[in-house]
């Protein structure tokens, strides 16, 4: 038997964005949830669903700041298929690869 090992690729989710043309949205949410417990913020690639089971699901993340939103954003959708317009003639489907979140600026509100 011959076995191959590869690596799975890495990339920051920023780079992988730009890459793909995608732009990250970053939601405050309302103060009454905010007073349940539930996280200030949360972020997601606009028209991003993620793919799997013949079934699209989305997927964001949660956090205090934006950043910390994009950070919990990142391992969620790692390694998974992203479904971009999934109900539009744009469709596209892209294989994402281990993400992780590095700031390199501030995030634009």
């Amino acid at each position: 038997m011959r076995i191959v090992s590869e690596l799975v690729s890495e990339s920051t989710i920023g780079a992988f964005a730009d890459a793909h043309n995608l732009v990250m949205k970053v939601t405050e949410r309302s103060v009454e949830s905010r007073q349940r417990g539930i996280p200030r913020y949360y972020a997601q690639f606009e028209h991003c669903d993620v793919g799997g089971d013949g079934m699209l699901r989305g997927e964001y993340g949660n956090g205090e700041t934006p950043e910390q939103a994009i950070a919990d954003y990142a391992p969620r959708i790692s390694e998974k298929t992203l479904i971009i317009d999934a109900m539009r003639p744009t469709r596209r489907e892209i294989k994402a690869p281990r993400l992780q979140w590095i700031p390199a600026a501030k995030v634009q509100e």
